[in-house]
């Protein structure tokens, strides 16, 4: 009970820690050939799963209990502790400052025939002594050995004793006297020794290994926790990305990654973020999906793997690979909707042989990935869209201070005007711009296109009609003309303006008028309308136009519609057109009523004629009457 207790006190103070790539030493070499274990499998070392000393005290222990000598030799053949209670006569042979390359040779054969048994194997060592191996496994893996022995079966001869000391150097009766004292083994002794030892050296690194795996697990799972907190997170793509980089990194116990996404064209792999790799590496080159056929092979759904970067020609950058260290190459694909997006690539900084649990969970990774990758995109489309949104909501606010806030007072006159931009950014312009106390210009232009480009090309006929209007001697088929020039020369020849732009004459009763190419304004008189056309084609299309004006006198009860083709071309969801006729039709029976009357009566039949399909195009009413 108290060997027990002792037992219980040092297995507490086992340390699990990292872990490791086998080396290619001579006793890995013979492991090798004999299949005992894989190249480059990822499987922790003794001393990985128990502390050194730990394991020193254990070992200690159990040579006293045993009565032997005890070693343990990594799967390396390396000793991981020091021979317990080793006789004299050993001592002298194997030599003070080194061990004796015949005893080291002997340990090695013991090791392996062990190995390859699966249990205890006896063997007997060049000096006659008998040795028992033990393999250490844990759940078929091969850890290392405990060699257990240094004992003869039955006396040892003076004439090996000679042979021993000639070969040695080393004077025949001081190694006589030691090996008197070099105890007898029995077959019962040695059978009970060696599966007490056996058992105690498996169990105990038994225990250790699940202590080991579960802290293993718990570091996974930490990791894997904090990858789903990025993953659920609101960060930026970028952020998003290194911190993945990052963590895939420390979840697999792997060298460095990266992440690279399909460009537009599906042609490169752009990287966009990668862990612990040198500035010199990543300037290797691009990663061209015709040159690459891993990576192209892990976009189609195939996790690929390349044992040895430095070496294979599929890597196509061998020399850098071994310059930065790296190893064993993992590449599995980022798929988002069943589309191709990018791809996660894993380095190894030594020889390593991906589990399938390992190539699990980088799936399982990379389709979270993949997921939050466009999820992340969609949030930065939003947050761009927002920006977006604030802006043209200024940009409206600002062009509406173009617009004139209310219609003006013009003696003779009763003039209104009704505005419904479609959004936020409008293509359609009106203006009022007094000349003198008797005369006042009135403006209706509607530019090309939507949004913002048209909302600025707006803004620019406004200023510029503003600016030639100034002088109120200029006719105004010369005002247009000069708008006219100025839009060839300083806009885009896929834009252009249509203006309608009159002059009232309060003290002449007259309308002077240009109609670039706009929908011509209707004057009824008498119940009979008249279509306003005479100018020329919009402005901002032909530098050299020259533009036409007309005078109309005007009399008491004379009414003028003016409008935007975002009330002609209206369309409900039958895809049927307001149209000209309609907009006539609806005027004639109205043109008495005041100017407000007229506005609020067309824009609420155009509002019926709509029904629920949504309004397309700004829309703009002006009614002139004269009193």
């Amino acid at each position: 009970m108290r060997q027990m207790n002792f037992v219980a006190q040092v297995l507490e103070k086992a340390n699990p820690q990292k872990h490791f790539w086998l080396s290619r030493g001579r006793f890995s070499k013979l492991m090798l050939d004999n299949n005992l274990f894989k190249k480059g499998y990822s499987f922790p070392k003794i001393n990985d799963l128990i502390d050194v000393a730990t394991l020193q005290q254990i070992q200690d222990w159990a040579a006293i209990t045993a009565g032997v000598s005890v070693l343990i030799r990594d799967a390396e053949g390396i000793p991981v502790t020091k021979a317990s209670l080793s006789n004299e006569f050993c001592n002298l042979i194997s030599g003070e400052e080194h061990i004796n390359p015949e005893c080291r040779e002997s340990n090695i054969k013991a090791a392996v025939l062990a190995a390859k048994a699966g249990k205890p194997q006896k063997y007997t060592c060049y000096a006659g002594l008998t040795q028992f191996a033990a393999p250490i496994q844990i759940d078929g893996h091969f850890l290392g050995t405990i060699v257990v022995g240094d004992r003869p079966t039955e006396p040892i001869k003076p004439e090996k004793i000679r042979e021993l000391a000639d070969r040695f150097n080393i004077d025949f009766d001081r190694l006589m006297e030691a090996s008197k004292s070099v105890e007898i083994w029995s077959d019962e002794t040695i059978r009970n020794t060696v599966n007490f030892l056996y058992t105690i050296a498996n169990t105990l690194l038994m225990i250790c290994y699940q202590g080991y795996h579960l802290n293993k697990n718990v570091q996974e799972l930490t990791a894997l926790l904090e990858i789903s907190h990025i993953l659920n997170s609101t960060m930026g793509l970028q952020e998003m990305l290194d911190k993945i980089s990052e963590g895939i990194v420390k979840v697999l116990n792997v060298k460095a990654s990266t992440i690279r996404l399909l460009d537009n064209n599906g042609v490169e792999l752009v990287l966009k973020s990668m862990y612990n790799l040198s500035p010199d590496y990543l300037s290797k080159g691009p990663v061209i999906l015709e040159e690459h056929p891993i990576c192209k092979m892990a976009l189609e759904g195939k996790t690929s793997i390349i044992s040895d970067v430095t070496n294979d020609q599929r890597f196509g950058y061998n020399d850098a690979a071994k310059k930065e260290g790296l190893h064993t190459m993992l590449c599995t694909g980022l798929k988002s909707r069943d589309k191709a997006i990018g791809t996660i690539h894993l380095y190894t900084g030594e020889p390593h042989e991906f589990t399938q649990d390992e190539l699990m969970l980088v799936q399982s990774i990379a389709n979270q990935v993949a997921i939050a990758i466009e999820n992340a995109k969609l949030y930065e489309q939003s947050i761009e869209k927002q920006r977006m949104e604030r802006e043209l909501i200024m940009a409206g606010e600002i062009q509406s201070e173009l617009l004139p806030k209310a219609s003006p007072n013009i003696e003779k006159f009763d003039l209104e005007i009704k505005f419904v931009p479609c959004s936020q950014l409008s293509g359609d312009l009106y203006d009022f711009i007094s000349l003198d106390n008797k005369k006042v210009a009135f403006v209706i232009a509607d530019v090309s296109g939507k949004g913002l480009p048209s909302a600025i090309l707006m803004a620019t006929t406004h200023a510029t009609i503003r600016a030639a209007a100034k002088d109120d001697i200029q006719k105004s088929s010369k005002i247009i003309s000069e708008v006219n020039s100025y839009l060839c020369e300083y806009t885009r020849t896929t834009e252009f303006v249509t203006i309608f732009y009159g002059v009232l004459d309060a003290e002449k009763m007259t309308l002077t008028y240009t109609n670039a190419g706009h929908n011509p304004p209707i004057i009824i008189r008498d119940g009979a309308g008249v279509f306003l056309e005479q100018g020329g084609i919009p402005a901002g299309i032909i530098r050299e136009t020259n533009y036409s004006e007309e005078q109309i006198e005007l009399c008491s009860g004379d009414t003028i519609l003016l409008y935007t083709d975002g009330v002609t071309e209206a369309m409900n969801s039958e895809k049927e057109t307001f149209g000209i006729r309609r907009l006539m039709n609806i005027f004639q029976k109205n043109y008495s009523k005041n100017s407000e009357e007229i506005i609020k009566i067309i824009y609420d039949r155009i509002l019926d004629f709509l029904g629920d399909a949504p309004q397309s195009d700004d829309l703009t009413i002006m009614a002139i009457k004269v009193k």
